[in-house]
């Protein structure tokens, strides 16, 4: 059974989850609450102040609490009240827990009441297209930090063979992402590169924007950091390699949107199988190898807030970027909303007692289901002898309410919450606990997204891990830009493809300026087809440059047409002299019998001018 400190990341498992229940949450499996109007602040925010309630309350004044007195001990519809008999329970540390409820009448506790509107803040409220979107978590400043690099790496490996660098600049770097976010867009990830550029099976837009010598190029060369004090950076931090790129990206996701009332706490394995030293194995995943990263997204509209990496120990780990424990990967991921009256949702892997009193002294809240081994659980919240099935018990203990639930014989789930005050279960048949329902409706919030991300991904076969961990990047830039853009009404209606819409314009947003600036002298007449297919216009016509005159010599073409006959351009015989001279406005050779007037003009070009100046 995992512990909650020095915990090693290859032991976590599918299983603690809670993957098994009967009911999966609807936030993993209906994409209409999931992309669908994200950023509407839930109604349990405005509610009366009432521990029960299924989100942070509001504060009102004295004269509201006495008038609504009657209407806060009402349980919730749909919900019925549990009576049970007072008595105490004490676990093996000694904690004690009792089975009276608190008072229910007093107003709600600070930690549990929410201030500030959830959604887009500062220049994210008026971004309006998917290109600016986009910008908000790649700005020109990281775009050029991670230019500059690539080109020293570009240079070094032209010198290393005695050829000439050409430099990427800051449009085809754009161009390159865009063709990335397209490939995954379109589902072209796992197809051959030449079968994208060239071929019965290729896009247009691959080919408008550049060859495919440069797209391989920029991806062979692309680099995050200064190769010279790398490995001495290592020896503190083996995430070195795309550390200070991936903390400026970090910070910049936090920076633009004001989560809803709760946030969501969990892990996603990112599939990779190359050279590394911190793959992780979790055989219950769905890629089974990859690298880890703890998330905090938002449980509401699916806004990534917070990463943390998963990169081993270093051999003098650096204690800010070195986080262990299951309590201080949470603490880590949830310290900017602290004092925010939020609520926080994680799995059994993260849950403990300790945890709850922590963040509920920081002004946060928790929802969680926790490991029957863990600390200060009474052992009477774990016995199932002599309990009906889809059964419940409570106990609560300083603000923290232990919820025991018997699904059958084989299966006990325990649930913490400082949230939650009221021993309420749903009146079906499952008679679930209303602190069951909150979690199975918030939990899924970082699953959520890596389904998300899993559907229009732009994740390629690679050995270099930095070049995975950029990948991700730009799948989460691009989500939480579809996120702040459904906010402004300009892309809402999921079930008709509005995400793949979404993508296809920023794609294509960031393509167009390369392939505006891309010459089209020496093109081919395919890819200038592509050019103008992408653009949706037809090319200029380039003016051809007057052909220069022949002075080579060659025999009068009208002497051999007297000879042999229209049509024919060499005489059988040699009777006819070769000459230099040649017609200044056809530039066929032409001998003095055959031209008249000054400038060498023959017969045939000079019959029409001269009539006409005749009947003038």
């Amino acid at each position: 059974m995992l512990q909650e400190d020095n915990s090693d990341p290859e032991v976590r498992s599918e299983s603690d989850d809670d993957s098994d229940w009967d009911e999966e949450p609807e936030a993993i499996t209906d994409f209409a609450e999931v992309d669908g109007e994200p950023l509407q602040a839930p109604a349990a925010a405005t509610a009366t102040p009432s521990t029960s309630a299924g989100g942070p309350a509001v504060a009102s004044s004295d004269s509201e609490e006495s008038e609504d007195e009657a209407a806060v001990t009402r349980p919730a519809a749909g919900y019925t009240r549990v009576e049970q008999a007072g008595g105490q329970a004490v676990s093996r540390t000694g904690r004690v827990w009792t089975t009276v409820p608190p008072n229910h009448r007093v107003r709600a506790h600070p930690g549990n009441i929410m201030r500030g509107r959830p959604g887009p803040k500062g220049a994210a409220r008026n971004i309006s297209t998917p290109k600016d979107a986009l910008a908000l978590f790649l700005p020109d400043s990281l775009l050029t930090k991670i230019l500059g690099h690539t080109n020293e790496e570009g240079e070094r490996l032209a010198a290393a063979k005695n050829r000439t660098h050409i430099p990427v600049t800051l449009e085809e770097l754009r161009a390159f992402i865009g063709l990335l976010l397209l490939r995954g867009c379109e589902g072209d990830r796992r197809c051959d590169v030449n079968d994208l550029f060239y071929g019965p099976f290729s896009r247009p837009f691959y080919r408008a924007t550049m060859t495919e010598h440069r797209f391989v190029h920029i991806k062979r060369i692309l680099r995050f950091d200064n190769r010279e004090d790398r490995e001495e950076r290592r020896k503190k931090d083996k995430f070195a390699a795309i550390r200070e790129v991936f903390s400026d990206f970090n910070c910049l996701l936090r920076e633009h949107y004001t989560p809803s009332d709760c946030v969501t706490v969990d892990e996603t394995l990112r599939a990779y199988r190359g050279r590394c030293g911190f793959v992780i194995y979790m055989p219950n995943k769905p890629d089974k190898y990859g690298l880890l990263f703890r998330d905090v997204a938002d449980a509401r509209s699916r806004y990534v807030l917070n990463m943390l990496p998963y990169a081993g120990k270093a051999e003098d780990p650096d204690p800010a970027l070195h986080v262990t424990g299951a309590s201080a990967v949470v603490h880590h991921l949830v310290r900017p909303f602290q004092r925010s009256g939020r609520n926080v949702t994680a799995d059994r892997f993260y849950s403990s007692v300790d945890l709850c009193e922590e963040l509920l002294a920081q002004g946060l809240t928790y929802v969680g289901t926790v490991m029957a081994t863990r600390r200060h659980l009474p052992e009477e919240a774990k016995a199932t002898e002599g309990r009906e099935d889809q059964s419940s018990m409570f106990f609560w203990s300083e603000n923290i309410m232990l919820t025991s639930y018997k699904k059958n014989r084989n299966k006990n789930v325990l649930l913490l919450s400082t949230q939650h005050a009221e021993p309420l279960v749903a009146t079906d048949g499952k008679k679930k606990p209303e602190v069951m329902h909150f979690y199975n409706e918030t939990k899924g919030g970082v699953d959520t997204v890596d389904q998300m991300l899993g559907t229009y991904t732009c994740r390629v076969a690679t050995r270099r891990w930095p070049m995975a961990v950029f990948l991700m990047m730009l799948d989460v830039a691009a989500l939480n830009g579809w996120v702040i853009c459904a906010a402004s009404g300009t892309f809402t209606n999921t079930r008709h493809g509005a995400r793949k819409l979404f993508l296809r314009e920023l794609g294509l947003s960031l393509v167009t300026p390369l392939i505006r600036l891309r010459p089209v002298e020496g093109l081919t007449m395919k890819t200038k087809a592509a050019i103008e297919s992408v653009l949706g216009s037809s090319l200029p016509t380039q003016p051809q440059p007057p052909a220069e005159p022949t002075t080579g010599r060659a025999r009068c073409v009208l002497c051999v047409t007297e000879q042999q006959g229209t049509g024919y351009k060499r005489s059988r015989h040699t009777n006819v002299n070769k000459i230099k001279q040649r017609c200044f406005k056809c530039t066929r050779p032409v001998c003095g019998n055959h031209s008249r007037r000054a400038g060498a003009v023959c017969n045939a070009c000079d019959a029409g001018p001269s009539q006409g100046s005749d009947d003038e």
